[in-house]
């Protein structure tokens, strides 16, 4: 192999650790939920009350917020000069996004201990279980953009 080609097997071993963490850290959010359910079924009274429980309330949306933002400028191009570089940037920013976009969950729990805000942690949640879906690192669109940055090594894209 030269130095400007990438075989499958080379974006699939790059791929593979990516959707690991991403698989996981969907899961964890699975977790939240079942540890907001315990929560709820202990019937524990929330240590911050009104009004103070508002200004948080706003503060946590406005984390996700900041999340879903910083998620968004880790979705710009990351090549680089080797497709060695472009799959290692691809990686890391795969695995960033997934751990960017598990914030929301991760504060609704923390909203929900804190202030029984039940609603708002699940709408928080399945913000954070949407953008896990829809920043999932998927095998074929890694091909497709190497495709169009670096040549591929003759029968890269059309494996599965």
């Amino acid at each position: 192999m030269t130095e400007g080609t990438i075989t499958a097997d080379d974006i699939k071993k790059a791929h593979t650790p990516a959707a690991i963490v991403a698989g996981a850290l969907i899961l964890a959010c699975a977790g939240y939920g079942a540890a907001a359910l315990l929560l709820k079924r202990l019937n524990i009274e929330a240590p911050v009350k009104p009004p103070a429980a508002y200004a948080l309330k706003y503060a946590f949306y406005l984390a996700s917020a900041a999340a879903f933002a910083a998620s968004r400028f880790f979705a710009a191009p990351g090549g680089g000069a080797s497709p060695r570089d472009a799959l290692r940037n691809m990686t890391k920013r795969s695995i960033v996004r997934s751990a960017l976009a598990e914030i929301p969950a991760l504060s609704g729990l923390t909203l929900f201990a804190l202030t029984g805000f039940y609603a708002d942690f699940l709408l928080m949640l399945a913000f954070s279980l949407a953008l896990e879906a829809a920043y999932f690192p998927r095998l074929q669109a890694w091909r497709d953009r190497l495709n169009g940055e670096f040549p591929v090594a003759p029968g890269c894209a059309e494996e599965s």
